[in-house]
């Protein structure tokens, strides 16, 4: 059963893609934007405190409930997901885990997964509601969201921009959430992430490892799960705690990890993902 009204979107095609049409952002909205701008731009702050800023902001502009940044790889294995780094904003601690256990059940899979390959190929910046990747009949209906998203989190706007070369396939996503029972995100919400996603060059730049993420490839679901929490800076009793788990297979997903990425060291594993050797990544190439 759909837990909100979908009435009144754009008109969509046969593909479920919303047509073309000339809406545009008013007045007040761009005034927004180029406040939250200029606020940022007066801080005298690390980059990722800058980045964090304006991903808060512009989750108050389109009024989301969590927002999350991250910089991503395409496996070529099996197509799924893999974040080299990564912060957000919004989930509880139980809710991160929910939502790293619902990317990495290969069981379960995201009914919309296989829909976002091409946008780690494109030349320049996407950007998607969750109604112009999927319909709301077979959204509802999947498995997956069954069972890992009713009464938790529902719609979502994605913005893609793809980086590097299409070898590595990695982009930079940045992604807003609203909780069930919330209604769907607008045309006008999209169009302003895209607005500051494709224009804010900096929001994009990231630590990328130097080997371009290649050995994030190969890793197992539970790995993979195991891998995001590290990220993001969670303990092996947390860890522990929220997968069900004991401490000693905690251990041994561990050891797996250390083994794989070639560290001695949970910092090492760390920076390795975060830090990279400090490089910028590539500009984007926009297509013509």
């Amino acid at each position: 059963m759909k837990p909100r009204s979908t009435e009144n979107h754009t008109p969509q095609n046969g593909s479920g893609h919303q047509l073309a049409d000339s809406f545009m952002l008013g007045q007040q909205d761009v005034r927004a934007m180029v406040r939250l701008l200029g606020d940022i731009a007066g801080l005298d702050a690390e980059q990722s405190v800058k980045r964090r800023e304006l991903m808060r902001g512009m989750r108050t502009l389109i009024d989301a409930d969590a927002w999350v940044w991250t910089v991503s790889q395409l496996s070529p294995d099996d197509g799924r997901m893999t974040s080299i780094s990564l912060m957000h904003e919004g989930f509880s601690e139980m809710d991160d885990v929910r939502v790293i256990e619902s990317e990495t059940d290969p069981a379960v899979p995201t009914p919309d997964g296989p829909l976002w390959t091409p946008f780690f190929f494109s030349s320049h910046p996407m950007t998607r509601q969750r109604q112009q990747m999927i319909d709301d009949t077979t959204w509802y209906e999947h498995p997956h969201t069954k069972k890992y998203r009713q009464g938790f989190i529902d719609d979502y706007a994605y913005s893609f921009t793809p980086l590097g070369n299409a070898d590595h396939r990695i982009a930079s996503i940045v992604a807003f959430h609203r909780r069930w029972g919330r209604p769907p995100f607008t045309q006008r919400d999209a169009r302003i992430i895209h607005i500051m996603s494709s224009e804010v060059r900096w929001l994009h730049e990231a630590a990328v490892p130097g080997d371009g993420g290649k050995k994030a490839d190969g890793l197992s679901p539970r790995l993979r799960t195991i891998l995001a929490l590290i990220l993001q800076s969670y303990s092996r009793k947390q860890m522990a705690h929220h997968l069900t788990l004991s401490i000693h297979t905690i251990n041994d997903y561990f050891k797996a990890l250390y083994k794989h990425f070639n560290v001695s060291s949970g910092p090492e594993l760390m920076r390795r993902f975060m830090a990279g050797d400090g490089g910028d990544i590539n500009k984007i190439t926009r297509a013509k």
